[in-house]
């Protein structure tokens, strides 16, 4: 690592929770080393947190999802047990899924066939930006928010400061492999058809948005000031015996 990235992350971190980086963008925006008009700034970041984030979100999901749901008072529909069991094992249930007209999702692909949903750099320029990380001395692969240096220093901190300079320096001199960001698709001039829309219409409630998130919260205050009063008289009851 380079003296003049040393000092620019030990600055930022005095002050920081090295181990935290709730305001790690704001602090590297703050600090001038992102700037959201460069495109070396914005592959760079790509590169070395798009992997980190969607980890951490698969994980966060896993974790959620395996925790234990509890029986709950005055909801009858509530159901109690882990929800990744409930969904791979659901008891009773039945499935309501449609499948898609394949004719339909056909002409989709036509229409976007260079699409890929999961693409956030051309290959091209992630295979670089990769390469490049692994000379730092890290795996893009198995790089984490929790990884600190024997310093405590933030590791994704300091490998996001050299690829940004690598990836200025490389695309300001012109060299191959051209580095590029992946083209957005957009579909603003899209409509549903006469028959999905007639679907759509089928199968909503014909009430406003805003009564049926009314109706939500007040079942959800309903149950618990009721829940509430449970635990009250119980204690009450406690206290009397």
């Amino acid at each position: 690592m380079s003296l003049a990235v040393e000092e620019i992350i030990r600055a930022s971190d005095a002050d920081n929770d090295p181990a935290n980086p709730t305001n790690y963008f704001n602090e590297i925006k703050g600090e001038g080393n992102y700037a959201k008009h460069l495109p070396w700034c914005r592959i760079a970041m790509l590169a070395v947190y798009m992997s980190i984030i969607r980890r951490e979100c698969q994980l966060f999901v896993g974790t959620w999802n395996s925790h234990y749901i509890r029986t709950q008072k005055h909801r009858n529909n509530s159901v109690k047990g882990r929800p990744n069991f409930l969904y791979e094992y659901p008891e009773g249930a039945k499935n309501y899924a449609i499948p898609p007209d394949a004719a339909t999702i056909e002409g989709f692909l036509q229409r976007l066939p260079d699409c890929d949903l999961n693409e956030y750099l051309p290959p091209t320029t992630l295979n670089w930006c990769h390469e490049q990380i692994r000379l730092l001395g890290e795996d893009p692969f198995t790089l984490s928010s929790f990884d600190l240096t024997a310093e405590g220093l933030r590791r994704y901190k300091i490998v996001y400061y050299q690829l940004e300079l690598l990836v200025e320096a490389h695309m300001t001199s012109g060299s191959p492999p051209r580095l590029s960001e992946t083209l957005i698709p957009h579909a603003r001039n899209w409509k549903p058809g006469a028959a999905t829309q007639a679907a759509f219409e089928d199968n909503s409630d014909p009430r406003p948005y805003e009564d049926l998130v009314l109706e939500q919260e007040n079942q959800d205050h309903t149950g618990l000031v009721a829940e509430n009063i449970d635990q009250h008289l119980f204690h009450e009851q406690l206290a009397d015996n």
